[in-house]
């Protein structure tokens, strides 16, 4: 299966050249390291109790999960974007 999808994004990344989509993934992409290293130190859930709470609350028990997965992503990837913004990548 995993093949297939790599089949299938080369396709359409390399040989159709449809790359304006996959943003979202080259900015992950770029700073993996740092997303891990900084899950150590910052907590984005923390964050997201703090800007995603109140939608939380307004949802029922069962999708408090998801709305927390939501969150934790969507803070990881503004400071992933921010620093790929100003050109800061950890490198090994």
């Amino acid at each position: 299966m995993s093949l297939l999808l790599f089949s299938a994004f080369y396709l359409i990344i390399d040989v159709w050249n449809l790359r304006k989509w996959a943003f979202f993934f080259v900015v992950i992409g770029m700073n993996p390291i740092t997303i891990y290293l900084a899950e150590r130190i910052i907590s984005f859930r923390s964050a997201t109790r703090f800007f995603f709470g109140g939608i939380a609350q307004l949802m029922t028990e069962t999708w408090t999960p998801l709305v927390e997965a939501v969150g934790v992503t969507t803070i990881g990837w503004v400071f992933l974007y921010i620093l790929h913004k100003k050109k800061i990548f950890l490198k090994v």
